[in-house]
């Protein structure tokens, strides 16, 4: 008796699991490949504000982060 009991917990178990796996969602970045990100960043045309960002505020963030890491300037 108990061994039906557990046969048939196990089954159903075994069944839980399958259809979890195939009924699923699939998400939208799973289905993506890995370098479609890349490729939508690498594709990226530099606005006005972009240029001024990297010509003058960002060489200050590197400089002050390099400055933070060795405790000394360039």
């Amino acid at each position: 008796m108990n061994y039906k009991i557990l046969l048939v917990s196990l089954a159903a178990l075994c069944i839980l699991v399958y259809l979890q796996r195939i009924l699923r969602p699939i998400d939208g970045f799973a289905a993506t490949s890995p370098g479609t990100m890349v490729q939508l960043r690498t594709s990226h045309v530099p606005t006005e504000e972009d240029e001024y960002y990297y010509k003058h505020v960002y060489p200050k963030i590197v400089a002050r982060e390099i400055r933070n890491m060795t405790e000394s300037d360039l």
